[in-house]
């Protein structure tokens, strides 16, 4: 797309669960509100898979494509009428007469955060005002927020695409000789001269891998079987091990062999479930991952599609980039051309675009033509389709006439049962090619392994062992657990939040701001590990977006007071925030102030005015009725919902840290003296515990034990009889302290560590 395209984007964004908000941009101007968007129930979603499904079957009469065709259309009205609302609704109107009065390209951009939305299918949102869906009218793209948009590559005629089937012994047999042949005849009407397909040679993902590297190739088209692991949350395409059963190849791996292809721009895949967001990260998907490795553009498919729709999808696709059209036009056109030859199929909307910028023309196409069209065919006009899109229709009447006339191999009317995969057998080591030793030396320059634990004899009683050890650019000042990954983020001086992959042993992902190091105090994750809460030292409370590493939302903390310490609420959806001054305040996830505790001073036991100072923690309660907070000047204090103190339980020194007990029962307290108390609710101390020095975290093990830690570096775990087992070497300071699972813990320290500790 030339760069005066007119672009309406919609950012969507899911805040929590439930609750979602718009942001529409146009060059007519802007707006943003909350979605009354229905809540996609997974019946209602599974509907539309299966009638997309069935809609695709030979034999469809006009009856039973109606009865198929009614919850697609209900349900893209529904998202249609949602997003396009009231300023949201006339913006996209001026925006697209604008476009047509000046013949400029329009493109509906859909950037989607919240993997909720990313699940739901907009390519077949329905205008009712026109009585048709968008996307047969318009270029609609799902954008994914991606730094460092790749350019165009300038393509001299033919476009070279690399064609690769894998088909597994394992595995419904897909008919090879008969789907390359069926592929090969759908493009040789574009003519040898615009586009040239080579087929792979081998089915391994070294003979990928060899490919890429080997020649420069512009798209790439996969065909065979894929699917997503629902425990990983990633997407996979199936390739051939060395006994010839099925090798799953994720996603991030997907990108990584195809990384250092200059010149290939386009991913097509035809498996299913290789366009499907995940419920964890949007980028889990293959096509997601290529966009995230580097391609500009993919397509695939978010459900499983027929052969007769994919060969005339593709045929139209690869003719309209041949003549110079931008991939989300040649898209579109595709799109209508299955619509037009295949009557009452809905697969038209199981292709999904992926882009990695707002710059649709992927291609510079030297010398662009249109492909030959072959003689008598039928005449056809659509009001909606380029000149080459009506040529693209022309070529697939032909194509349509030629599988009638001898069927596909392979037809697809329903969901079919992916049967497990083999598991992995030993494999003899193989000599890794010296690329791959140059690829690895690099990455291990470019962010070097973590320091490896030292050995430790086996600890006993209620000991702990250290799994993992990550080194980090400065003091760490807080950690935090993703409860739905296998991940931690740590973060502190050195301004940036780092998510470690605890499997991988390598940093994930990495928020920062681009400018300038801000550094961190304290960070809280939300339970599906999406989101970041941080309270930078510039003042400023940001919640992070994990997966594109931008700060969705920052707000300024009350009196513009230095923050200490951030923590979400059990549901999710308010802040709570402890600053200086003895000041603590509560959000919503919109950054908007609900409720301001102010502590003031009070008489200590000797009689005399002691002024609040910082507050230094501040949390709920496990059912969200109360808010603890711990000041300098010795007072937890108890706050109910209506920001009144409901209890205050003194202390002699500063509270640095506060922790409930999973039953929301029993309090806990790290204090500057260097001992950890735990009290009951009516504010008696139920148990004292000396560490020795002060103890700036607390946290409770799955059994309701207490661990205290602090600035000796040693945490300890207490038992019933006030004994104290400890575990950690002296490595600097503990700041903080988390939770990872029942029996693991994490500690934040001063000498630039992050450590995982497990429990024996």
């Amino acid at each position: 797309m030339s760069p005066e395209a007119v672009v309406v984007q919609l950012d969507l964004v899911e805040h929590a669960p439930g609750v979602y908000y718009l942001t529409c941009q146009s060059p007519f101007g802007e707006t943003n509100f909350r979605l009354d968007l229905p809540e996609p129930e997974a019946r209602r979603l599974q509907t539309v898979e299966t009638n997309v499904l069935r809609s695709g079957a030979q034999l469809i009469t006009r009856g039973s494509a109606g009865r198929l065709e009614a919850p697609i259309r209900q349900l893209g009205t529904d998202l249609c009428d949602a997003v396009l609302h009231d300023e949201s609704r006339e913006l996209f109107e001026i925006s697209l007469r604008h476009a047509e009065a000046t013949r400029t390209p329009f493109q509906l951009m859909l950037r989607i955060r919240g993997n909720t939305l990313a699940q739901l299918p907009w390519e077949f949102l329905y205008d009712r005002r026109r009585g048709d869906y968008l996307a047969l009218n318009l270029p609609v793209v799902r954008y994914l927020d991606v730094m460092q948009p790749v350019a165009p590559v300038t393509v001299k005629l033919p476009l070279r695409i690399l064609g690769v089937i894998s088909h597994p012994d394992d595995r419904d047999q897909l008919q090879v000789a008969a789907e390359k042949e069926a592929l090969s005849a759908a493009l040789a009407p574009l003519g040898d001269s615009h586009v040239r397909l080579n087929w792979l040679e081998g089915s391994g993902w070294e003979h990928l891998w060899r490919a890429a590297r080997g020649a420069s190739w512009h798209i790439l088209h996969f065909i065979g079987h894929g699917g997503f692991d629902e425990a990983r949350g990633e997407g996979y395409l199936e390739f051939v091990d060395d006994d010839g059963g099925a090798r799953h190849v994720y996603a991030t791996d997907l990108g990584r062999l195809l990384h250092d292809n200059g010149s290939l721009r386009l991913a097509v895949l035809n498996a299913c479930e290789s366009g499907r967001a995940s419920g964890v990260d949007t980028f889990a998907s293959p096509a997601a991952s290529f966009i995230r490795r580097g391609f500009p553009a993919a397509v695939a498919m978010q459900y499983e599609i027929s052969d007769p729709a994919a060969l005339i999808f593709a045929q139209a696709l690869y003719a309209a980039i041949a003549s110079g059209v931008s991939l989300d036009r040649a898209v579109t056109d595709a799109r209508t051309t299955v619509h037009m030859t295949q009557p009452g199929s809905l697969e038209w909307g199981t292709p999904v675009l992926y882009l990695r910028s707002r710059n649709a023309d992927v291609f510079e196409v030297e010398g662009a033509s249109p492909p030959p069209v072959p003689p008598g065919s039928v005449t056809v006009t659509d009001p909606h389709m380029s000149a080459t899109g009506i040529d693209s229709l022309r070529r697939a009447n032909d194509l349509v006439r030629t599988l009638a006339a001898q069927p596909p191999p392979r037809q697809v009317v329903g969901t079919a049962t992916v049967p497990p995969a083999k598991p992995p057998q030993a494999k003899p080591p193989q000599a890794k090619p010296p690329q791959a030793e140059r690829a690895q030396a690099e990455r291990a320059q470019a962010a070097p392994p973590p320091e490896k634990a030292p050995e430790k004899p086996r600890p006993t009683g209620y000991g702990f062992q250290e799994t993992h050890r990550f080194t980090h650019p400065g003091p760490v000042h807080a950690v935090a657990v993703d409860p739905a990954h296998r991940r931690i983020f740590a973060a502190g001086e050195h301004g940036e939040i780092l998510c470690w992959d605890l499997d991988r042993a390598q940093v994930c992902r990495c928020c920062r701001l681009p400018d300038r190091p801000a550094p961190v105090r304290s960070i809280a994750v939300t339970r599906d590990g999406r989101f970041v809460a941080a309270v930078h030292d510039d003042r400023l409370v940001r919640v992070w977006d994990v997966e594109t590493e931008t700060a969705t939302l920052n707000f300024r903390t009350p009196g513009n007071q230095a923050g200490h310490s951030v923590r979400f609420s059990p549901d999710e959806s308010l802040l709570v925030v402890g600053c200086s001054g003895g000041l603590a305040q509560v959000t919503d996830r919109y950054g908007r102030e609900r409720l301001r505790l102010v502590h003031r001073p009070e008489v200590d036991n000797g009689g005399r005015m002691r002024p609040p100072g910082d507050v230094h923690a501040a949390t709920f309660s496990p059912d969200g009725r109360w808010i603890a907070t711990g000041a300098d000047d010795g007072l937890l204090r108890l706050f109910g919902a209506n920001g009144q103190i409901a209890a205050r339980f003194p202390h002699p020194h500063a509270v640095l840290d506060v922790a409930f007990r999973s039953d929301g029962r029993i309090l806990a307290t790290g204090t500057a003296d260097g001992v950890g108390r735990l009290w009951n609710a009516r504010g008696e101390v139920q148990g004292r515990f000396n560490h020795g020095s002060a103890v700036g975290a607390v946290a409770f093990i799955a059994d309701g034990r207490l661990v205290t830690a602090g600035a000796d570096g040693i945490a300890r775990l207490w038992h019933d009889d006030d004994r104290p087992h400890a575990w950690t070497d002296v490595g600097g300071a503990i700041a903080a302290m988390a939770g990872r699972a029942e029996k693991s813990l994490v500690t934040a320290h001063a000498d630039h560590t992050v450590r995982v500790w497990e429990r024996a």
